[in-house]
């Protein structure tokens, strides 16, 4: 894209729909109750043309983002304090690619809108630092940092669709300039929004008042504040306290500037939002997080001058929903953050941009835009009916479910979690292995809520398993009790064929390899049964359990090799949970029933017991080599 190729609207056209889009009421649609985002999905990137300029100004500094949903268009302000142009605010068209396509948003500046003082006059160069954008019926809100060194204080200003200064809100004397108190230089209102209702609007500052606490450092975190105004009531903010998270890493070598904070936020309803956290330190580079916010049991700390000294006090609640690093996405200054326009496949978006500070010869104007997926995240949504996840490469949030079985192979410690509420459809696993390095602190029967990436792993010339990479796993309360565990060769038998269709179908029904994936990762009880193949190097053992259909045996007990390969009904045991597996010649009974996993591995599915095998031949048994030590659920 070049600047050359964007259109120029004139300034009477471009007023006219400013005015439409600014007055437009909320869709009929809107829910105020928006459902939690349970998952996201990158669909694309876009860099501006370094250098762009549009209407006589350059394009940059975005450090905020709002939606308008009855324009299909995207406000941003820029962060200009006068060198480029105006005070201003650009709008944006994006069209996006359906999903999967190789195709990156188109992002299209299509107008310009310059904020005056209440005279409708132009602000003086450096008298303004404006930082957020928030729309309303009629209006919309802008807040800006202060300017400590210049005397400036920050500010929230309602402007008209001409852009004029209508009114700045009214704030507590704390958030003014005062020796050692108020806003710090560059810390100040960097997140604004509104609620999709209209009602409220929050704002947050980016670190600590002077007199709540430290600014964030490494490993020193800040106590920010987050307001909320309601304005149907036109009264006081009710505020909250925010801890900014410490900046995770300290400047190379020679280098000392580093910051963390609070950048942008995103209402849910009146008590949820999502928010954007951003950090820079000198010789590292910049890192980007988005965090689950609640608003709930978190106390109004309206009445506290400062936070200094209060440690009963009830911060809200905040979850690490992702964190750029984990998306392989170059990291910019992303600063703004707005829901955006549904995709074709009916899921809503997620939109990022970054603040290019000015500065083309190190940074640039980035929009990321990610799918967002909405209603319950569950371990059958996540394994889908099929061999690979639909969700592959996206990142789900708070999937429930109970603890069954701890593995911990140092190659890939994690555990195995299944979900209490089944969808009810045989052809999707209620099972699923969550690699996580936190799993030792764990319990097996214990309820916890996971987040993570869902991702495929496989070696080569194997099938995939699908899992996920966990960025947290969380204590849960009021699961119910999980089901008891499937039945194999009882209630459930292996179909009679491997596959018929190259594994274009999943038929879990009649094709014994979908079969056994409808099952990865989740509980299952077998019978008693035979041992009908030598253990492996492993120590796996071959089972085949009572119940199985009859085949044709060998003279020591075996199932017979025969044109279509071996029996479906053999079960690959092994040790992987229990730690230990009998050694059992060909022929030996095992004792049942035998609760495990079902996995695949090695180029097999396989059964993972969940306690050592009871090997009932007298002089068959012999305890193997401890290789793995698990923990079992009881």
């Amino acid at each position: 894209m070049n600047s050359s190729a964007l259109p120029r609207i004139p300034a009477r056209l471009l007023h006219f729909a400013v005015l439409t889009a600014l007055l437009a009421t909320p869709a009929a649609g809107s829910d105020p109750q928006e459902s939690p985002v349970t998952g996201l999905s990158f669909v694309g990137r876009t860099v501006l043309p370094r250098g762009l300029e549009f209407e006589g100004t350059r394009v940059g500094g975005l450090s905020g983002l709002a939606w308008d949903e009855e324009s299909n268009r995207f406000w941003a302000i820029s962060d200009d304090r006068g060198q480029h142009g105006p005070v201003r605010a650009y709008r944006f068209r994006i069209d996006l690619a359906a999903p999967g396509t190789a195709t990156p948003p188109a992002v299209m500046v299509d107008g310009m809108l310059a904020l005056t003082d209440a005279k409708g006059g132009p602000f003086p160069p450096a008298s303004i630092d404006t930082e957020g954008i928030a729309l309303a019926k009629g209006a919309f809100f802008v807040s800006t940092e202060a300017i400590v060194h210049r005397g400036v204080a920050a500010v929230i200003g309602e402007h008209g669709p001409d852009g004029r200064l209508r009114r700045e809100l009214s704030l507590p004397p704390r958030y003014g300039l005062s020796p050692g108190r108020g806003i710090r230089e560059n810390l100040g209102f960097e997140g604004l929004a509104t609620s999709r209702n209209g009602r409220f609007l929050f704002a947050g500052i980016e670190n600590a008042l002077a007199q709540d606490g430290p600014v964030a450092g490494a490993g020193v975190p800040s106590p920010a504040r987050i307001l909320r105004f309601d304005l149907e009531k036109k009264g006081p903010p009710a505020e909250f306290a925010y801890r900014v998270d410490a900046v995770s890493t300290a400047p190379t070598t020679g280098k000392t500037f580093s910051v963390n904070g609070l950048s942008d936020l995103l209402p849910l309803d009146e008590n949820r939002l999502l928010v954007l956290e951003r950090q820079f330190v000198e010789g590292v580079g910049n890192a980007a997080r988005i965090f689950a916010v609640s608003l709930e049991g978190a106390e109004d700390v309206s009445s506290r001058d400062s936070l200094s000294g209060t440690e009963s006090l009830r911060w809200v609640k905040k979850t690490l929903l992702l964190d750029l690093a984990d998306t392989g996405i170059p990291l910019e200054n992303f600063e703004g953050m707005a829901f955006g326009p549904q995709l074709p496949d009916g899921r809503g978006t997620l939109v990022l941009v970054s603040d290019d500070n000015f500065n083309p010869v190190q940074e640039a104007t980035t929009f990321l835009v990610f799918a967002v997926e909405k209603g319950p995240m569950t371990v059958a949504r996540i394994q889908g009916a099929g061999h690979r996840s639909p969700l592959e490469g996206s990142w789900a949030f708070g999937v429930p479910g109970f603890v069954t079985a701890i593995d911990r192979d140092a190659r890939y410690p994690g555990f195995w979690l299944e979900s209490a509420r089944p969808d009810g459809d045989p052809a999707t696993s209620e099972g699923l292995f969550v690699l996580s390095s936190a799993a030792a602190a764990l319990s097996p029967g214990q309820a916890v809520s996971v987040s993570g990436r869902v991702e495929e792993f496989s070696l080569p010339k194997g099938l995939s398993v699908t899992r996920l990479k966990a960025s947290e796993a969380v204590p849960l309360a009021g699961e119910p009790p999980l089901p008891p565990p499937v039945k194999l060769f009882t209630e459930r038998r292996v179909p009679s064929g491997i596959d018929d269709d190259g594994l274009a179908l999943f038929e879990p029904a009649s094709d014994a390899i979908d079969f056994w994936e409808s099952l990865e990762g989740m509980r299952a009880e077998m019978p008693a049964g035979t041992v009908v193949g030598p253990a492996s190097g492993r120590g796996d053992l071959v089972l085949r359990p009572d119940g199985a259909p009859a085949v044709p045996r060998t003279a020591a007990d075996g199932v017979l090799l025969g044109e279509a390969g071996p029996s479906l009904d053999r079960v690959i045991a092994g040790r992987r949970i229990a730690g230990e597996m009998p050694r059992a010649d060909v022929g030996a009974r095992v004792g049942g029933p035998i609760a495990g996993i079902v996995d695949y591995a090695f180029s097999n599915y396989r059964f993972w017991p969940l306690a050592p095998l009871a090997v009932e031949s007298e002089d068959a048994a012999a305890t193997g080599r401890r290789r793995w030590a698990g923990t079992i659920a009881t």
